[in-house]
């Protein structure tokens, strides 16, 4: 008996053994494919300073490489602004109201079309553009060109398109899956005989999320696919078998509770590699694009950094009036002051017609200016030892303003003049953080992440 009880207790052990070995290996392959993926909130496009109002879509033209920004619906239509990635507004175009589901459009390179799905209908719509040279034209409204799809999709929630292959990918997070549909050499999207060819692959996404996403983007560089999950605030990037590639938590940068579109295209960063992707995405709530990077960069090593130890806080939103949102700072040898700006102050309620404050060294504040007469967002300042004069950004103009000091040698008086310089003429498309010395006036890029 004490000899059969040894062999079962050996046999429990080893067997124990065995599951743990087994068990292991697979543990580290779903640790591995599922790695918090980095993400970096590189900016955020208002469209409001574009003139540009009402944003509910997005979609992306890799031809012309432009950004097309559906509008809410004007009198039976709706606007699309077309921009570049430097946020320059090229144009304004027009698409019929209905029916267009904005959440779920997507722009088709090989067709030269703007599609959309229509969920009632199950019919995916066709609007060709105007052949350009530079810049996408919607073409006359006449007869939509339209594909039965017709395979079980329960409530689209966003779509892409394949640049290369053109192949349609449409999210059905109600189903918890998502539809890829390879289009016939005539690039046809019929769903029917697209079943019957089996171009049709239904991918399940319920082990994402709870399959509760919105929006989905095509990643050309990786294959891979991503989407969103509003309740967390994280994207998901999967494979086209559903696999769990990567989560990329982007609550600690933005909030985006509806998103309206979310594209490929490559960085805003003009002295990025072509190749490099950024992620777009539309947020209607703010009007604005909002761009993510996915790739991680490489750090500059730096020299150590000399021993600092502080002197002072100023808190300028004490003062009255308040600078709650400082910007730029700059010393004024003239005037042995500190001259502050404040870009936002002018869009809240505690504004009193004040954006530019004069503080003495120890942060008393002496007086105040305006600058919303020629810069609503003074953003960077810095002043000219030699006359006096202050500079003045503006990122959204992509101006430079400087305040040349009358005949009296102070700022801020009746006798100055405001001289402009438009900062694309020296490639400088986010101008921020400025300064003056020896001479020379050094801009800080925000986008090209540059001076």
């Amino acid at each position: 008996m004490k000899e059969n009880s040894l062999q079962h207790n050996w046999f429990r052990f080893f067997a124990i053994l065995l599951l743990i070995a087994v068990g292991f290996p697979s543990v580290r392959r779903a640790a591995a494919q599922t790695p918090n993926g980095y993400v970096f909130l590189v900016r955020e496009m208002e469209l409001s300073e574009l003139g540009v109002e009402g944003l509910e879509g997005l979609a992306y033209s890799p031809q012309d490489d432009v950004l097309l920004a559906i509008q809410s619906e004007q009198n039976g239509v709706r606007p699309v602004a077309l921009l570049d990635r430097t946020e320059e507004l090229l144009g304004v175009s027009e698409v019929q109201a209905q029916p267009l589901d904005t959440s779920n459009t997507a722009f088709n390179d090989e067709a030269n079309s703007l599609f959309t799905v229509d969920p009632a209908t199950q019919e995916l719509k066709q609007t060709p553009l105007e052949p350009t040279v530079n810049l996408p034209t919607l073409a006359t409204p006449g007869p939509a060109v339209r594909f039965n799809l017709g395979f079980g999709i329960q409530r689209a929630q966003g779509m892409d398109f394949d640049p290369v292959t053109g192949r349609l990918f449409i999210l059905d997070p109600a189903g918890k899956r998502l539809w890829i549909v390879t289009p016939d050499a005539a690039g046809n999207y019929d769903g029917d005989r697209a079943s019957r060819e089996n171009r049709v692959k239904r991918v399940n996404l319920s082990r994402i999320a709870n399959g509760r996403v919105h929006g989905v983007a095509y990643n050309p560089d990786s294959g891979n696919i991503f989407t969103f999950s509003q309740t967390n605030n994280i994207l998901y990037e999967v494979t086209e078998n559903g696999e769990l590639v990567s989560t990329r938590d982007i609550s600690s940068y933005i909030t985006l509770g509806d998103p309206a579109g979310m594209v490929f295209a490559p960085s805003g960063d003009e002295t990025d590699d072509p190749q490099t992707k950024s992620l777009y995405v539309a947020d209607p709530s703010a009007n604005s694009i909002a761009e993510f990077s996915i790739t991680a960069v490489e750090v500059m090593a730096l020299p150590a950094a000399s021993p600092v130890s502080l002197v002072n806080t100023i808190d300028a939103s004490q003062w009255n009036p308040p600078a709650p949102d400082t910007a730029g700072i700059a010393y004024n040898p003239v005037s042995n002051r500190l001259v502050v700006s404040d870009s936002e102050v002018e869009e809240m309620p505690l504004y009193e017609g004040s954006n530019v404050f004069l503080s003495s060294l120890n942060g008393n504040l002496q007086s105040t200016c305006d600058t919303t007469d020629f810069n609503k967002e003074p953003t960077g300042v810095a002043v000219n030892p030699a006359n006096g004069s202050v500079f003045f950004s503006n990122d959204g103009k992509k101006i430079l303003f400087e305040v040349l000091v009358g005949s009296d040698g102070q700022y801020c008086t009746g006798d100055d003049q405001v001289r402009q310089t438009n900062m694309r003429t020296y490639g400088v498309r986010d101008p921020e953080g400025i300064g003056y010395g020896n001479g020379n006036l050094f801009v800080a890029d925000g986008t090209n992440k540059e001076i």
